[in-house]
């Protein structure tokens, strides 16, 4: 929790800047473990929490002043920009600043050539220069982050979005990449003209089967390592700040759950350290494993993701809140949850897919009769499909059932639940 809410502090106050200054760099360090360890658990999941903004102002700075905002996507009047940052800098607790987001393709007043166009020029000058007058625009209206550029490969002119890339060659694709990278973000993202790149989608979706958006990908290592990593490889050590990972499964691995790609390709061979985050409802099924596989912002997020969650834990069953004995599944970011019930979460290495929760000092957990207990007391798990709290939260009813060996386990001899 402490990376993930560093990553996301660290964009808008600084934004990864290319140009290293080693002093400031410490300062800004030292700035930012202060801000952490003044956090609360709700306001770290609140930075985690991205929203589309929508017509009720009021609203949405209800949320940001109680610390539930992190970021805000698709507001471009500057009128409105200005007031919810008033309200996010004056008004929260500790006066972090929203990281305002927009899809900047290929232009944003100026309207260019589509990327595909402008790989045709084979002149990265042509896509530099692009970016950087789009930059230049978005953020004159406060926003600070594009979720461009696209660099999937494509070579089957059946998929729908190869307009969106520069084509079918891997050099062309890496140079014109380092190019926008480049021309978004500046020499320092510290500029005001400059914005955060987002290189996408992370990796092989341009390899959909039948050229079907969203279908499977089949691509052995060896191609994914000559075809289709190299852009994104050249795009972070140019400096790009953050990565989105794509809709596509390769062999029956999600992307937003691949642990090769995201943490042994991207953050171990590359030492990528900017932040990672799934495309649109790419994580949101099952957010706790896209977490746990490296993502640090689920896209979208909003009243009903994570506060809603610490909310249904701490309020909807009080009775069970007050001695810790509630797990939620289903379609719940395990996290946060854990995060509040027994302050820290792993995942058991013998089992990718188990989540455990340590029960902490002097408790300790048993199966007796199918069931567990903890204490002598049973466990209770949340067992209702969370879609129906995550749209109606006032209409939710809990549903609650002692966990048993069809659903959980005991790990670390008794001094864990994992399931």
């Amino acid at each position: 929790m402490k990376m993930l809410s560093a990553c996301l502090l660290l964009l808008p106050f600084i934004s990864c800047t290319q140009v290293q200054d080693t002093k400031n760099d410490a300062v800004i360090e030292q700035k930012i473990e202060t801000l952490l360890s003044s956090m609360t658990l709700e306001e770290k999941i609140g930075q985690m929490n991205q929203i589309s903004s929508y017509g009720n102002i009021e609203d949405m700075s209800g949320l940001i002043k109680k610390g539930e905002v992190g970021s805000i996507l698709n507001e471009v009047d500057p009128v409105r920009v200005n007031a919810l940052q008033r309200v996010a800098m004056e008004e929260s607790r500790l006066g972090i600043p929203l990281l305002m987001a927009r899809d900047v393709i290929h232009g944003f007043k100026t309207i260019f050539p589509i990327p595909l166009g402008q790989a045709a020029s084979f002149n990265p000058q042509v896509a530099k220069d692009g970016a950087r007058v789009a930059a230049v625009e978005a953020s004159a209206v406060g926003i600070r982050w594009t979720f461009a550029l696209m660099i999937d490969v494509a070579r089957d002119p059946r998929w729908g979005r190869m307009a969106e890339g520069c084509g079918e060659d891997t050099y062309l694709t890496s140079v014109m990449g380092v190019a926008m990278v480049e021309g978004f973000q500046g020499d320092s993202l510290n500029s005001p003209t400059s914005i955060a790149a987002c290189p996408k989608h992370f990796v092989g979706y341009g390899a959909a089967e039948g050229g079907r958006d969203y279908n499977s990908t089949f691509i052995p290592e060896r191609r994914l390592r000559d075809v289709y990593l190299p852009p994104f490889e050249a795009v972070a050590k140019a400096g790009a700040a953050t990565f989105m990972t794509s809709f596509n499964d390769n062999d029956g691995a999600p992307s937003t759950g691949n642990t090769f790609i995201l943490k042994d390709v991207l953050r171990g061979e590359w030492g990528f350290e900017g932040l990672i985050m799934t495309d649109w409802n790419g994580g949101s099924s099952t957010p706790w494993k896209s977490m746990h596989a490296g993502n640090d912002l689920i896209m979208p997020g909003g009243k009903g993701r994570a506060m809603n969650i610490l909310q249904a834990v701490r309020t909807v069953m009080p009775e069970f809140d007050e001695r810790g004995q509630v797990i939620m599944v289903q379609e719940v970011p395990f996290a946060p949850v854990f995060a509040a019930r027994w302050n820290s979460f792993t995942v058991d290495p013998e089992g990718p897919d188990t989540v455990m929760a340590p029960l902490g000092e002097g408790h300790t957990a048993e199966m007796k009769d199918g069931e567990i207990l903890v204490d002598g007391e049973k466990v209770y798990m949340q067992a209702n499909d969370m879609k129906t709290f995550f749209n109606d939260p006032a209409s939710f009813v809990p549903k609650i059932c002692p966990a048993n060996e069809e659903v959980a386990f005991i790990l670390d001899d008794g001094r864990a639940i994992g399931y």
